[in-house]
């Protein structure tokens, strides 16, 4: 296995450099790990500690929950002394050691189980469906204070989730599933269940207005699929805009 074999616990370095004072504070973490595969003979590893991991491991198989919580913003500053001076960081220095305790699930000599989930094939994606069901948006008046035309395509159902590139001001693409979303606003919480099955995704075409359309227009874009393994391609994608008929 290429994630290797790890058979300690790991933790950073807790001594002082020579010549520094050290304020050390110390941070325990416990951490599960597993590999699955991500090809039919490639293995990747998953490791996250048990505030974001949970993991239910009986005698032959295991099923564990990944959570990510989607940030707007991140802080960095510098702590100043009591007389509003940063310490001199050629002699004093603040290190928080961080000692982890880690579950290796099914790898490595301290392995729990030996079972490995078997590599999922997802189903290909029907390229001519997505151009077919892209094929024409049609804007409606919409009754909003942020705009006043709007217009979706029918919802395009695949096992990969779609993105939108190279799309004019106005058009968006939207994905729904389980394990993620296109839009995310700030504090969102996705989960990623392991080991990983196939996901049904809806996906569609959107486009939104000020003015109505002065007149029919096509447009040109790629279409980027991915699949539950991370694994993308694209496909150029011609969308007709018109405006509903009176």
């Amino acid at each position: 296995m290429a994630c290797g074999d790890n058979t300690s616990s790991a933790s950073s370095r807790d001594d002082c450099p020579e010549n520094y004072i050290c304020d050390t504070t110390y941070t325990d973490v416990s951490v599960y790990s597993f590999v699955y595969y991500v090809g039919k003979d490639s293995l990747d590893t998953v490791t996250a500690t048990t505030d974001r991991m949970t993991c239910d491991i009986e005698d032959d198989n295991f099923h564990c929950s990944l959570m990510f919580i989607h940030e707007c913003f991140s802080y960095s500053y510098s702590v100043a002394s009591a007389n509003g001076t940063v310490k001199d960081s050629a002699k004093y220095l603040t290190v928080n050691v961080t000692r982890v305790d880690t579950t290796y699930i099914n790898y490595g000599k301290k392995r729990l189980i030996d079972y490995v989930p078997a590599y999922v094939e997802v189903p290909k994606l029907s390229e001519k469906k997505l151009q077919d069901l892209f094929d024409t948006l049609i804007l409606k008046p919409y009754d909003s204070k942020y705009y006043f035309y709007y217009g979706h395509t029918d919802d395009f159902l695949s096992n990969y989730y779609i993105d939108g590139k190279e799309l004019p001001d106005g058009f968006g693409v939207s994905s729904n599933t389980g394990r993620i979303v296109t839009l995310l606003g700030c504090g969102d919480t996705i989960y990623t269940n392991y080991p990983l099955i196939p996901k049904d995704v809806e996906t569609r075409l959107y486009m939104f207005l000020e003015e109505p359309l002065e007149k029919d227009t096509t447009i040109t874009w790629m279409a980027y699929y991915t699949d539950m393994y991370g694994v993308e391609d694209s496909l150029e994608v011609t969308t007709f805009v018109t405006m509903e008929e009176d």
